[in-house]
């Protein structure tokens, strides 16, 4: 969904506040470990456990269990798979998460900002009654934790 209103105007609006996440290429984990109060590891764990009791419909979906071992491994964020670790993280842990930022255009030479328009993503779990919400924040490929 997109709606016409600068970010920051919406995170004042709402009062909440963006914890900063490391930049090293788990800031989706960090960021997510912020906003659940699990700590990174068990994160990872938690990453490929669901993987295993759902390796048919990842696989359907051409998520490769090798390309998350190597993303929760040494950080590497820039295979296909995991695209897919938000939606894994929602289903691994029964919530809802929903990502905020600033719309961006995404051109040749890198993301542009669209301006004055943000971009509001609602990712469920796709097994049952999700139980509980994690707020994000998305710059460009950067995820912060929101509170």
């Amino acid at each position: 969904m997109e709606i016409n209103l600068p970010i920051e105007e919406f995170l004042q609006q709402h009062k909440l506040c963006v914890f900063k996440a490391r930049g090293d290429g788990h800031c989706l984990l960090y960021s997510w470990s912020k906003s659940t109060g699990l700590p990174v590891n068990n994160i990872k764990q938690q990453i490929l456990a669901e993987y295993d009791v759902n390796s048919a419909m990842y696989q359907d979906a051409g998520v490769d269990r090798r390309e998350l071992e190597r993303f929760v491994a040494d950080r590497n964020h820039m295979l296909n798979s995991v695209d897919a670790v938000l939606n894994v993280l929602c289903n691994a842990y029964r919530v809802t998460a929903f990502v905020v930022g600033e719309k961006y255009e995404y051109r040749q030479d890198g993301p542009v900002p669209v301006g004055n328009v943000m971009e509001v993503r609602r990712i469920r779990c796709n097994q049952g009654q999700s139980s509980g919400r994690v707020l994000l924040r998305k710059t460009a490929e950067h995820y912060d934790s929101l509170g």
